[in-house]
C-alpha cells in the first residue's frame, strides 16, 4: 500500500509556497507544527500557532481557508495531518485520543469512533495518493490501524 507520509519534504515545499503574506492579510509568522502537500503541489493542508486552526489551500498556496473548527480548545493542535491528491479526504491525528476524517475537502470533519479513546496516543497519519488507503500511527502499543476503503472502516 503506497501511503503518503512524507511530513518533512511536505514541510520544506509547504514553506516554498507561502512567502510573504497569506490571502486572510496576516503574515504568517508562527510555527507551522504539521503539514501535508499533495503530490503535484496544488492542494495543501497546514496547522500554524498563529491561526490556531487548520488551514487548507487548493491553489498551491495562492489562498488559505480556514478548517477543522473542530473544538481545539479540549483537543489542543494536531500532530499530524494528511490529504489525497484531489484534496477531498484529509486526516487528522491529536496525541489526545482523536483522529479526524474529511471527505469533504475539510468542510467538515468526523471523529473516528473506533479510534478514539483517552488511553490512544497518536502520532502520525498519512493516506494513498487517492484517499482510498489511511494509516493512523499510535505512540503507544496499539501500533498503527489501517483502511482500506477511504476511512469506512479501520483495522489494526
Amino acid at each position: 500500500m503506497p501511503f503518503q507520509v512524507s511530513l518533512c519534504n511536505a514541510i520544506k515545499q509547504v514553506i516554498s509556497y507561502i512567502q510573504g503574506y497569506l490571502s486572510i492579510g496576516k503574515p504568517l509568522s508562527g510555527v507551522i507544527q504539521c503539514c501535508d502537500i499533495s503530490a503535484d503541489g496544488t492542494k495543501i493542508i497546514m496547522y500554524c500557532e498563529d491561526y490556531s486552526r487548520v488551514m487548507i489551500s487548493q491553489d498551491s498556496g495562492t489562498t488559505w481557508i480556514p478548517s477543522l473548527t473542530y473544538d481545539l480548545t479540549n483537543y489542543v493542535a494536531p500532530n499530524s495531518l494528511a490529504i489525497s491528491n484531489d484534496g477531498t479526504k484529509m486526516l487528522a491525528t491529536f496525541n489526545t485520543g482523536k483522529l479526524l476524517l474529511s471527505t469533504n475537502s475539510g468542510t467538515t470533519w468526523t471523529a473516528q469512533a473506533y479510534l478514539t479513546g483517552s488511553n490512544i496516543a497518536w502520532l502520525a497519519c498519512g493516506m494513498s495518493a487517492d484517499g482510498q488507503y489511511m494509516i493512523g500511527l499510535t505512540v503507544t502499543t496499539q501500533g498503527a490501524f489501517i483502511s482500506s476503503n477511504y476511512g469506512g472502516s479501520w483495522t489494526r
